[in-house]
């Protein structure tokens, strides 16, 4: 009758504790739609989970599977699933996933109760790909200007390896290779009237340096 007294609460926590299972305290001659919906709630939670999908930040999918972090979070992951039984088993996993010392921050994006399904978006500290790109990398990148920086350096490097890739590859098949000067960098001579016969012309004539590489 009186679901709101303290007796009717307590013994709801009895009951839970006693089954393991939620007790909602209801008078059913005053339900309401709004408990109707709590208790229906409450049922579709104790059904079997039959999906969990957990998203982590893009770029550990990048790493070697051997990677320390990408073994510390994936293994942090199928540890906290060996828990879960039932949908509300959900919340569970999310506390058991923010155990793991490199997670910031863990949350249930969507659940559906009909299919029993969830997903669920794991955060990383911005640190920490730093960190990694650093390893892997062995340069050193603490941040986004740095990040930016470095790959301005690298992209100009590559450029210039682009242009001696080829006679690298000549020289490795056949012992010889020549580097072949780009247009910028030719210099067009004096022009010179020339005389052929009773005609006249005018001799275009341009040069350009050039990287021979032989292998020894």
């Amino acid at each position: 009758m009186y679901p709101h007294a303290a007796p009717a609460k307590e013994l709801s926590v009895k009951l839970s504790e006693k089954y393991g299972v939620p007790v909602l305290p209801i008078n059913c001659l005053e339900l309401t739609e709004t408990e109707i919906k709590e208790i229906m709630t409450q049922l579709l939670f104790e059904f079997p989970i039959r999906e969990v999908s957990v998203k982590l930040p893009f770029w550990l999918t990048a790493l070697p599977h051997d990677h320390w972090l990408r073994k510390a979070l994936f293994g942090a992951v199928a540890s906290a699933a060996n828990e879960m039984e039932l949908v509300r088993d959900v919340s569970l996993m999310t506390e058991r996933l923010k155990e793991c010392e490199y997670t910031d921050d863990c949350s249930v994006s969507s659940m559906d109760l009909g299919c029993g399904s969830a997903n669920i978006s794991v955060r990383v500290g911005s640190g920490l790909f730093y960190k990694v790109l650093s390893e892997s990398t062995g340069l050193t990148v603490e941040n986004e200007q740095s990040l930016m920086a470095t790959m301005r350096e690298l992209a100009s490097v590559k450029k210039e390896y682009d242009r001696l890739k080829c006679a690298l590859d000549e020289v490795e098949a056949t012992g010889y290779g020549i580097v072949m000067p780009s247009i910028d960098e030719l210099t067009l001579e004096e022009p010179e009237l020339v005389k052929q016969g009773g005609k006249y012309g005018v001799k275009l004539s341009a040069s350009a340096p050039s990287i021979h590489m032989l292998k020894a």
